[in-house]
């Protein structure tokens, strides 16, 4: 049974969004796809904070998919204040469990991308969602 949670890009690239959109469309996911360009926009995304107050058009994603080296925060920083998160569940909901680099070829783009299909949307178990 495929999870159908939103999935959460945070991608400054156009060309790298692009490609992922590609990639998704291959592997097969047709779970729904939100994209923020950077950590100021990933924080008001979770936080629920204007223009994203709308939790029915931005609810709280099952998956966020975090490239490192983004404008104004990295990477880093933005795991760094998911995990500081108190409340266990939201930190789990919020939080990186996994670590992958982005490849370097669509190729290998696809396959991560349907590893990520068979893992994490399909067989891995969310708190609440049994």
């Amino acid at each position: 049974m495929l999870n159908q949670g939103v999935i959460l890009l945070v991608e400054d690239d156009p060309d790298s969004v692009l490609l992922m959109k590609k990639a998704f469309a291959s592997a097969g996911i047709t779970n729904p796809l939100r994209m923020v360009k950077d950590g100021d926009e990933l924080l008001g995304y979770l936080g629920g904070t204007p223009p994203f107050e709308n939790r029915q058009a931005n609810p709280i994603p099952t998956m966020i998919l975090l490239d490192l080296k983004l404008p104004r925060k990295s990477g880093f920083e933005l795991l760094e204040w998911i995990r500081e998160s108190k409340d266990i569940s939201r930190a789990y909901a919020l939080g990186a469990n996994s670590y992958l680099v982005k490849p370097t070829s669509f190729h290998d783009l696809v396959d991560v991308v349907k590893m990520l299909k068979n893992y994490w949307l399909t067989h891995n178990q969310f708190p609440g969602l049994n």
